[in-house]
């Protein structure tokens, strides 16, 4: 199948990346049927190219070093994509992806050969096409710095999220607590995670949300909790020791998420006796 052919088999949102890419970025991208074939002959013929050039031999590892290091970039940068365009919804606004943003992505990418990390920036590439503006490049930065295991321990305290009146929080209770432990969290790996810029972590005075009525509902992956609060309003709400930067927030939306009862039923113990506030499971 020709390119064009290719192309013309793909939808017109990923048509449109595809060529935003090429002009706001420079960066060329076939899909993978029209370019497995000839990949390896001409990466094959490039370093035969430069063995003939009457150049110096250093000068000629350099070149084939070069060859091979970008190779490798652009492998990366073509399996990201392949990897987001099954993502890419059928109207998403994929125009309106900023250049600078798209530069600053693949900067990072590039460097990227993990499959489990390509998988986590091939959401992040398809959530900016579906809703522009969904990561910011401050997030790319961070993110930029996460290695598989960071990812892992972040995705385990997303298991600690809990959502209320639209807004989500991490709860988190006595970092060294045996149950955040068997996830892998404790006092330490929250302090990793605030260095990283995902987090901020508060172990001593903790954070309170105040103005709340009698009653709230406080939610858990598809379980719905009614909250009973001491007071009829001006109610505070303690939240834990942890709150999501803005990064936090927008990684945690492609995030792989874990329902974990224990940890449910965990926070709902420390609000009842901590904080006098009863619950219900509606």
């Amino acid at each position: 199948m020709s390119l064009e052919g290719a192309l013309t088999a793909l939808s017109q949102p990923v048509n449109t990346l595809i060529e935003k890419i090429a002009t706001g970025v420079g960066i060329l991208y076939e899909p993978t049927r029209i370019r497995k074939n000839a990949k390896a002959q001409a990466d094959a013929n490039k370093i035969e190219a430069i063995s003939k050039l009457e150049i110096e031999d250093i000068q000629k590892r350099a070149l084939s070093r070069v060859v091979t290091e970008e190779t490798i970039k652009q492998m990366n940068i073509e399996s990201v994509i392949e990897k987001a365009i099954p993502k890419i919804n059928q109207n998403a606004k994929t125009e309106k992806i900023d250049n600078d943003w798209l530069i600053k992505y693949f900067e990072k990418v590039r460097s990227i050969s993990d499959e489990d990390m390509q998988e986590l920036w091939a959401k992040i590439l398809a959530g900016e096409c579906n809703n522009t503006g969904s990561f910011s490049k401050m997030t790319l930065s961070v993110v930029g710095e996460l290695d598989k295991n960071d990812a892992i321990l972040f995705s385990s305290l997303c298991s600690c999220v809990f959502k209320m009146n639209g807004k989500i929080h991490p709860i988190i209770f006595e970092a060294n607590d045996i149950e955040y432990q068997r996830l892998g969290i404790d006092y330490e790996k929250l302090l990793h995670l605030q260095a990283l810029g995902l987090i901020s972590f508060n172990s001593i005075t903790g954070y309170v949300r105040q103005g709340f009525e009698k009653r709230a509902i406080l939610e858990y992956f598809d379980s719905k909790i009614l909250l009973e609060f001491p007071k009829e309003n001006k109610n505070e709400f303690q939240m834990g020791n942890v709150l999501f930067s803005k990064a936090g927030e927008q990684l945690y939306s492609i995030c792989e998420l874990h329902r974990n009862d224990i940890i449910l039923e965990k926070t709902l113990t420390f609000f009842e006796q901590r904080y006098n506030i009863k619950y219900a499971l509606l």
